[in-house]
């Protein structure tokens, strides 16, 4: 079971959500909390098994995104950090003296030109900004949103060489910095990229691609640990969290789901929903107090703001081992980045489907609060691989949620943005079956067989 404080240890009854469950709680010995009362655990009856399962409950995963923690009141969103971080560029961006660090002229515009003076990084990196603060105002300018992962790749995968892209463009523009008379067609973000290689890193000089990637690379490093000082700060703030995050968690583990056409929850009692249940999180906090002497069930899959060890990075599932600086590229991908973390003990998230042995599969898999977008892809197909989604009965939830403590898209929309989501994501796995024909109707089989749920979120406004 996920371990979990009880809601009553956090918070008094009010924290409670009504109705005829109550939203079991979990402590860390693995008791249940249940209507004001302590239990041990219940044993799956007979009737409960699946026919034929070789588990014989009701387990399930859940998939957590950021609107997990937007929901539950935490200043996580992307906009929200970078807040300060655009004032603080705004500031840098006046013409300062690199011996005195006083402001000499204020610029024609936001953003405006950078000081091209030997040592002008210094000053910035003085002022707690990085290269990827640039990089990423300017990404967002013109894409009106912020897309780390994505915005990560358009600058350090080079392609195959044999065209044109964002990548190759934003190199020969830094490389051609190094020259006196340099064209001056470069961008704020790529000056400032180039002064952090000359003043600080001191690779200025050599411009070539593998270089600037290596500067890259620490720069993102530092961006990183500003984001965790960050969400810490925010956990710290918010004496809330703790206790919304707990109740949302418990909410959505005992929400009742049909496992298949035959057999439903409907008369389940709650305590009896509490089977395996495990978390794949992909934020960087974590909402169930955790010793480190003792394996949690929520696995945080990118690191912990509190461990100092969280990682941005993009979806290399396109890379191609002859690409050019395939060995400095290939360090941006959360893949390789991942390895670092991999030492951390965690329980296994999903029971692999056996042939010959309905219900051996993880049962019910939940997503809340994710983008579904295509850097977390290979995360999703993994899943579905290790639970054969084709030939299990394993059971897909997707929540959307009119109720969003940040609401930017509003009621109907909401459900048909979720509906665009879950089909692209089922259809993209689908080309990845070796059987074609299975692919081209993994969608049709999950509806045809009842296992496949877009719902709204079980959260009261």
């Amino acid at each position: 079971m996920i371990r979990r404080q009880s809601l009553r240890s956090v918070n008094d009854a009010k924290a409670h959500p009504q109705g005829p469950c109550d939203s079991p709680g979990f402590s860390r010995e693995g008791m249940l909390y249940h209507a004001g009362r302590t239990v041990e655990p219940a044993t799956t009856p007979p009737e409960m098994k699946r026919k034929g399962s070789a588990v014989g409950k009701h387990d399930q995963l859940l998939v957590l995104g950021n609107g997990f923690d937007l929901q539950c009141g935490l200043k996580s969103a992307f906009t929200d950090f970078m807040k300060p971080r655009d004032q603080l560029m705004e500031k840098a961006s006046l013409t300062w003296d690199v011996d005195s660090a006083s402001l000499r002229k204020s610029p024609d515009e936001p953003y405006g030109e950078l000081s091209d003076e030997d040592g002008s990084a210094l000053v910035l990196k003085k002022m707690g900004l990085t290269a990827w603060d640039y990089i990423l105002k300017e990404d967002e300018q013109e894409r009106t949103w912020y897309d780390v992962e994505e915005c990560i790749r358009t600058w350090v995968d080079y392609g195959t060489g044999t065209m044109v892209t964002p990548c190759s463009k934003h190199m020969q523009h830094i490389r051609s910095m190094r020259y006196p008379n340099w064209p001056g067609i470069e961008t704020t973000a790529e000056r400032a990229v180039y002064f952090f290689a000359r003043d600080v890193y001191l690779t200025g000089k050599e411009g070539d691609p593998a270089s600037i990637l290596s500067v890259l690379l620490e720069e993102l490093h530092r961006f990183e640990e500003i984001f965790a000082d960050y969400l810490r700060k925010q956990q710290e703030n918010n004496i809330w969290y703790a206790v919304k995050a707990a109740k949302l968690l418990n909410t959505l583990a005992a929400d009742r789901v049909h496992l298949n056409q035959r057999e439903s929850t409907q008369n389940i009692p709650c305590e009896e929903l509490d089977g395996e249940d495990t978390a794949l999180n992909f934020n960087y906090t974590q909402p169930i107090p955790t010793s480190s002497d003792i394996p949690s069930d929520m696995l945080n899959v990118h690191g912990l703001a509190e461990n100092h060890n969280i990682i941005f990075g993009m979806d290399g599932k396109d890379l191609g081992l002859g690409q050019p600086y395939y060995t400095s590229t290939v360090k941006f991908t959360k893949t390789y980045r991942l390895m670092a973390l991999s030492g951390r003990p965690h329980q296994t998230l999903v029971h692999p489907y056996v042939a010959g042995f309905p219900g051996s599969a993880t049962g019910v898999i939940k997503f809340f609060g994710h983008s579904l977008g295509d850097a977390d892809y290979s995360y999703f197909q993994a899943i579905f691989d290790e639970v054969n989604l084709y030939e299990s009965d394993t059971h897909l939830v997707f929540y959307y949620n009119k109720n969003r403590s940040n609401e930017t898209v509003q009621g109907k929309d909401v459900k048909e943005e979720m509906f665009e989501k879950v089909n692209r994501l089922i259809t993209a796995y689908g080309t990845t079956l070796d059987n074609e024909d299975h692919g081209r109707n993994l969608l049709h089989k999950l509806l045809l067989e009842g296992r496949l749920t877009i719902k709204q979120a079980p959260i009261e406004r």
